[in-house]
């Protein structure tokens, strides 16, 4: 989904998907995506892509940690679900 400038969420089974549904988002006109550092696939997606890098978050839990798939998280509605 577009919303503005910024494209989220992004959540596909494989590289191949992402890209395209990027793709169709910065045709849509989507200028901004949130990705998630913790999927290496994501950010070489984007490197790949030529993304610049615009912001980095440290990501942070309260409690104690719990097992995440995050492989198949591509890009996030904002930097609280990160």
């Amino acid at each position: 989904m577009v919303q503005k400038t910024r494209l989220d969420p992004i959540v596909a089974g494989d590289t191949n998907t992402a890209r395209s549904l990027i793709l169709k988002g910065v045709r849509l006109g989507a200028k901004r995506v949130i990705v998630p550092e913790v999927n290496i696939k994501a950010v070489k997606l984007m490197e790949e892509l030529n993304a610049k890098p615009l912001v980095h978050c440290i990501r942070m839990r309260l409690g104690p940690t719990c097992n995440e798939d995050t492989s198949r998280i591509y890009g996030i509605p904002n930097y609280a679900k990160g």
